[in-house]
């Protein structure tokens, strides 16, 4: 005797198996944005890390964030940033035990932070 499996059994089914695969692609898609190698311009990590070219800029010159920085035929600089490298940062950034630098000069009151943002020497 064979068992009959009605149309809508099988749509029920074929629904199921849709709503796992995406839940299967999604984490898929985690664990390769984590350890992408892929590169995106400085415009689209602009993009992604929703801050400015010249802050972003900033941070690599710091050292808080990885890139390839190359000198094109013009004699500008561009730069290339791994997927990877971005979201790491991402993490450091949200944790701030990590970003501490201990390079920063210290300041022993207002007047001389002042003094240095607007190179005023003392009188």
């Amino acid at each position: 005797m064979t068992d009959f499996v009605s149309s809508g059994e099988i749509y029920k089914l074929l629904i199921s198996i849709q709503q796992d695969l995406k839940v299967l692609q999604s984490k898929t898609d985690l664990i390769a944005i984590e350890n992408s190698i892929e590169e995106v311009s400085l415009y689209r990590a602009t993009r992604i890390l929703k801050r400015g070219h010249e802050f972003i800029k900033a941070e690599v010159k710091a050292g808080r964030l990885k890139a390839k920085i190359e000198p094109t035929k013009k004699g500008e600089l561009r730069y290339r940033f791994r997927i990877a490298d971005i979201k790491e940062y991402q993490c450091m950034r949200d944790d701030p035990q990590i970003m501490v630098n201990d390079d920063l000069p210290q300041f022993s009151s207002a007047e001389e932070l002042a003094r240095s943002i607007f190179h005023k020497k003392d009188r």
